[in-house]
């Protein structure tokens, strides 16, 4: 007969995201001090002796918050009018004022 029982629980806590980049930072000290504090409070019991912190990051754009969605790390799609000055150029047409050999 199959069980099943907890093995690990883990608490995730979504940071809210604003533009600003010091906002970032600070809500990122301040999740990461919670954190920390409810990790001590679990680590005062036997059970939660081993309990650690797991943190995620994603890449955004930098002027409008968006999740990064390209492999490059100037242009993310024109998610919004500035990431859109940052577009590549678009390449020459095959066979319009390409030179010939």
């Amino acid at each position: 007969m199959k069980c099943t029982k907890i093995d690990e629980i883990e608490i995730v806590v979504p940071v809210p995201r604003h533009v600003s980049h010091t906002n970032i930072r600070l809500e990122d000290f301040i999740v990461r001090e919670i954190a920390a504090e409810r990790l001590a409070e679990i680590r005062h019991h036997e059970w939660g002796k081993n309990a650690e912190i797991r943190e995620t990051e994603i890449a955004y754009c930098a002027h409008c918050g968006m999740k990064w969605t390209e492999d490059g790390d100037t242009y993310n799609g024109g998610c919004c009018d500035e990431d859109a000055k940052s577009a590549p150029p678009d390449p020459p047409e095959e066979g319009g004022n390409a030179p010939r050999s």
